[in-house]
């Protein structure tokens, strides 16, 4: 028998060939999975960017009510988080929130997907908190860092004509969360750079730090030398002591900053960049929907709902905008009267 027909005989063999089979697909099975492996492994080093934030560190919890904002919406499966909190009259807040419980969940950041993983540690206590030890992961494509940075980081800013209702959204925000406000005039007089450091890093936690109308303060470093003597005379406090201050606070426990402005283009695009202000929401004029409401509240009735929608198409056949504040005045002026001479006197709303 030749060598070949000994191999033959060999193929015909159905024990060799099952055999030979096996072999084959375990190999191969071998092969695809190093192969997956060392991918994720090129693809984890490469092209994805992971922050590991462990229980300890402060941030922490702003990151557990980052998820609860975000995240407690995009998931079903949630654990309750309660919290205490005394005021200084002595009053205690029990506040209830439903964070992401403990696994993987993926929630979408500026357009980016973002895999978070809770885990814990069932063996392991904390001894500073004396809790068990956890740990969230996040994970996302790419090798921007800003994202993490623009998640543990707010700053906000309102932007709007006058009378829309900047600082009342601010107020309306502390009061449902529970947070006092601390007003900061940046054109006192006598206000240097190491005053305002002082300010900010006295002020209380769970509080909104508010600059209001940041554009009287300082002007865009393009405008022209006399308009920049001519603010910068009012205090002594310095453009970039003010983005070092800004700096510092965005890294302290519970406050929150906001910035009011009138005139966004004012503003110098140093102070604006992602990092010092993260969000910057406009607040503008009356929308008709806005207007009905606002009629609701001063006028219920019966056939409110009707004449709310009557009032709302009135002022905007005008084709002129209008503020809140404009409507709340109006309004106000005529509170004792019936809502039909309010209904009859629209035109008005710009004359008071």
């Amino acid at each position: 028998m030749t060598i070949i027909d000994y191999f033959s005989s060999l193929s015909d063999n159905p024990y060799f060939g099952a055999g030979f089979g096996l072999f084959g697909l375990g190999a191969s099975a071998a092969i695809l999975r190093k192969g997956y492996q060392a991918s994720l492994v090129l693809l984890r080093r490469h092209y994805m960017i992971t922050l590991e934030v462990p229980c300890r560190d402060k941030s922490y919890q702003w990151l557990l009510q980052w998820m609860t904002e975000k995240g407690a919406r995009q998931t079903q499966h949630l654990s309750v988080e309660t919290s205490f909190e005394q005021k200084e009259n002595g009053h205690i807040k029990t506040k209830y929130d439903f964070i992401p419980s403990v696994g993987t969940h993926f929630f979408k950041y500026r357009s980016t997907w973002i895999r978070v993983e809770r885990t814990r540690e069932q063996h392991t206590l904390d001894l500073h908190m004396g809790v068990p030890w956890e740990t969230v992961t996040l994970t996302a494509f790419g090798k921007n860092k800003a994202i993490y940075f623009n998640i543990l980081e707010e700053g906000y800013l309102l932007h709007g004509p006058p009378g829309c209702g900047k600082s009342s959204y601010i107020t309306a925000l502390a009061g449902e969360l529970g947070f006092s406000i601390s007003v900061l005039n940046l054109s006192e007089r006598g206000l240097s750079d190491d005053r305002l450091n002082h300010l900010l890093s006295i002020a209380p936690q769970q509080t909104i730090i508010l600059l209001e109308d940041i554009d009287a303060a300082f002007v865009s470093r393009e405008d022209t030398p006399q308009q920049k003597a001519a603010y910068e005379g009012l205090n002594r406090v310095t453009f970039s002591g003010l983005l070092n201050c800004l700096d510092g606070v965005a890294s302290t426990e519970a406050r929150i900053v906001f910035m009011t402005t009138n005139y966004l283009e004012r503003l110098d695009p140093a102070l604006i960049r992602p990092g010092r202000v993260d969000l910057k929401e406009y607040i503008g004029y009356c929308s008709p929907y806005q207007m009905k409401q606002m009629f609701l509240r001063f006028y219920p009735g019966e056939n409110s709902e009707n004449q709310g929608e009557m009032f709302a198409k009135t002022v905007k056949s005008f084709n002129m905008n209008v503020s809140p504040a404009q409507i709340q005045g109006f309004f106000m002026f005529y509170k004792h009267e019936h809502p039909e001479v309010v209904l009859k006197n629209c035109s008005k709303i710009w004359e008071l």
